[in-house]
Protein backbone atom coordinates (compact mmCIF):
# COMPACT_ATOMS: atom_id res chain seq x y z
CA UNK A 1 0.00 0.00 0.00
CA UNK A 2 3.00 2.33 0.34
CA UNK A 3 2.96 2.73 -3.47
CA UNK A 4 -0.79 3.29 -3.69
CA UNK A 5 -2.01 6.76 -4.55
CA UNK A 6 -5.13 8.55 -3.36
CA UNK A 7 -8.51 6.95 -4.04
CA UNK A 8 -10.05 7.35 -7.50
CA UNK A 9 -13.61 6.77 -8.69
CA UNK A 10 -12.96 4.51 -11.73
CA UNK A 11 -10.55 3.14 -14.31
CA UNK A 12 -10.86 1.62 -17.77
CA UNK A 13 -10.01 -1.95 -18.75
CA UNK A 14 -10.76 -4.58 -21.35
CA UNK A 15 -12.22 -7.95 -20.39
CA UNK A 16 -9.26 -9.83 -21.86
CA UNK A 17 -6.64 -7.32 -20.74
CA UNK A 18 -6.29 -7.74 -16.98
CA UNK A 19 -4.73 -9.96 -14.37
CA UNK A 20 -5.13 -10.03 -10.62
CA UNK A 21 -3.50 -11.04 -7.38
CA UNK A 22 -5.12 -11.14 -3.97
CA UNK A 23 -3.21 -8.94 -1.56
CA UNK A 24 -5.21 -9.43 1.64
CA UNK A 25 -8.54 -10.77 2.82
CA UNK A 26 -10.26 -7.60 1.56
CA UNK A 27 -7.82 -6.29 -1.10
CA UNK A 28 -7.28 -7.25 -4.71
CA UNK A 29 -4.50 -6.01 -6.99
CA UNK A 30 -5.49 -5.66 -10.65
CA UNK A 31 -2.97 -5.43 -13.46
CA UNK A 32 -4.51 -3.63 -16.43
CA UNK A 33 -2.19 -3.19 -19.42
CA UNK A 34 0.62 -1.01 -17.98
CA UNK A 35 -1.39 0.12 -14.92
CA UNK A 36 -1.92 -1.41 -11.49
CA UNK A 37 -4.78 -0.76 -9.07
CA UNK A 38 -5.65 -1.88 -5.55
CA UNK A 39 -9.36 -2.62 -5.08
CA UNK A 40 -10.77 -2.73 -1.58
CA UNK A 41 -14.04 -4.53 -0.91
CA UNK A 42 -16.47 -3.73 1.86
CA UNK A 43 -17.39 -6.06 4.73
CA UNK A 44 -18.60 -8.70 5.21
CA UNK A 45 -16.61 -9.91 2.20
CA UNK A 46 -13.35 -11.55 3.10
CA UNK A 47 -10.90 -14.26 2.20
CA UNK A 48 -9.92 -12.83 -1.17
CA UNK A 49 -6.46 -14.21 -0.44
CA UNK A 50 -7.88 -17.71 -1.02
CA UNK A 51 -9.74 -16.92 -4.27
CA UNK A 52 -8.83 -19.14 -7.21
CA UNK A 53 -10.89 -17.23 -9.76
CA UNK A 54 -12.49 -13.81 -9.72
CA UNK A 55 -14.91 -12.03 -11.98
CA UNK A 56 -15.98 -8.42 -12.14
CA UNK A 57 -19.58 -7.29 -12.34
CA UNK A 58 -19.58 -3.74 -13.67
CA UNK A 59 -22.39 -1.34 -14.51
CA UNK A 60 -20.49 0.02 -17.53
CA UNK A 61 -18.61 -2.23 -19.92
CA UNK A 62 -14.88 -1.50 -19.92
CA UNK A 63 -14.95 0.56 -16.71
CA UNK A 64 -14.44 -0.51 -13.10
CA UNK A 65 -15.81 1.92 -10.56
CA UNK A 66 -16.59 2.12 -6.90
CA UNK A 67 -19.91 0.42 -6.35
CA UNK A 68 -19.14 -2.35 -8.89
CA UNK A 69 -18.56 -5.89 -7.64
CA UNK A 70 -15.84 -8.52 -7.36
CA UNK A 71 -17.32 -12.02 -7.56
CA UNK A 72 -15.55 -15.10 -6.22
CA UNK A 73 -16.66 -18.38 -4.66
CA UNK A 74 -20.13 -17.59 -3.32
CA UNK A 75 -19.41 -13.95 -2.50
CA UNK A 76 -20.51 -10.78 -4.27
CA UNK A 77 -18.22 -8.09 -2.89
CA UNK A 78 -18.88 -4.39 -3.30
CA UNK A 79 -15.81 -2.41 -4.39
CA UNK A 80 -15.56 0.46 -1.94
CA UNK A 81 -12.10 1.79 -2.80
CA UNK A 82 -9.85 2.01 -5.85
CA UNK A 83 -6.27 3.25 -5.63
CA UNK A 84 -3.77 3.49 -8.49
CA UNK A 85 -0.35 1.98 -7.73
CA UNK A 86 2.96 3.53 -8.80
CA UNK A 87 4.19 0.19 -10.10
CA UNK A 88 7.17 1.71 -11.91
CA UNK A 89 8.51 3.21 -8.65
CA UNK A 90 7.84 -0.03 -6.82
CA UNK A 91 9.92 -1.95 -9.39
CA UNK A 92 12.71 0.62 -9.22
CA UNK A 93 12.84 0.39 -5.42
CA UNK A 94 12.87 -3.41 -5.57
CA UNK A 95 15.73 -3.37 -8.10
CA UNK A 96 17.78 -0.95 -6.01
CA UNK A 97 17.35 -3.13 -2.90
CA UNK A 98 18.26 -6.38 -4.66
CA UNK A 99 21.52 -5.13 -6.18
Amino acid sequence: MQYAGPPIQRFNYRDSDYGWHSAASDKLVMFVAQDVYVLGVSPPCSQLQFAQHIRLRTATSGTVSRFDYVLFDDQKCLIDEIRPVDYHRMQQDAASHSG
